[in-house]
């Protein structure tokens, strides 16, 4: 099982580009998941700044948080692992909704949802990520440079000390010459982690190019045929000969 990510990590509001909300919906209709940590720094996002990052991870299906600057590594490893998990349990429940009559865990014995439960925790662990970490860096995060570059650090730290495979792409936006600069294309090497995040000052915000640049990064592997989001797992509908769920009976193997 793959699971892609895009983590978007912002101080402020999009204010060039179009709409960062369709943007996110495009990816997750893409079975890429879109997660927003809100950088909070001398002031607050602004009731307009949380209402966007807030409505961009709704549409991208993600996980949205707000951070002050020296949690940020902190959040950024608990939303990855937020929306990991949340999408195990999207898959889950769908599969339960064809194999059982009620649809829904609740109707297990206390035994084998903690059956399911430690199934889910697995699966996080050792499935495949792969997350593209979309950075703005607009003139407002220029004094947080030091502390994203750690932030960076840890991830990949944290990413290497994962059972299953993971992979790590880092764009930082708005680009030098266009919508994103590609500062780390997909890798599992932690010595990429060493970055050149400062950038020159600009007041602009392209959010829904560089998302949408983002989401372009992914559709080379897309295109090989690799599955992709929760789409990877089968629907338990698919029945072999024999009678089991086409994916050897994921499911049934944990539950019953």
């Amino acid at each position: 099982m793959v699971l892609e990510q895009i983590l978007l990590v912002t101080d402020g509001c999009s204010n060039v580009g179009g709409d960062p909300v369709e943007a996110a919906a495009e990816a997750r209709r893409q079975g890429i998941v879109v997660n927003v940590i809100g950088v909070l720094h001398g002031q607050t996002l602004g009731e307009h700044g949380r209402r966007e990052a807030e409505r961009i991870a709704a549409a991208g299906g993600g996980v949205c948080q707000f951070a002050q600057p020296e949690r940020l590594s902190h959040t950024v490893q608990a939303v990855t692992r937020q929306a990991m998990t949340r999408t195990l349990h999207a898959v889950v429940r769908e599969e339960l909704r064809t194999l059982l009559a009620e649809g829904n865990a609740a109707s297990l014995a206390p035994e084998q949802r903690a059956r399911l439960a430690a199934s889910i925790e697995t699966w996080a662990e050792a499935c495949r990520l792969r997350v593209f970490l979309l950075l703005d860096t607009s003139a407002s995060m220029a004094p947080l440079v030091p502390t994203v570059r750690r932030a960076v650090r840890d991830f990949f730290l944290c990413l290497a000390a994962r059972t299953g495979p993971s992979e790590l792409a880092v764009g930082a936006f708005p680009g030098a010459k266009g919508d994103l600069d590609l500062l780390v294309d997909w890798t599992t090497d932690g010595a990429a982690a060493r970055l050149a995040l400062e950038r020159p000052p600009t007041g602009l915000t392209p959010t829904a190019p560089a998302l949408r640049a983002a989401l372009a990064h992914f559709r080379p592997r897309l295109a090989s045929g690799e599955a992709r989001g929760f789409a990877a797992l089968p629907p338990a509908s698919e029945k072999n000969a024999a009678g089991r769920a086409s994916d050897g009976g994921l499911l049934r193997d944990y539950v019953f």
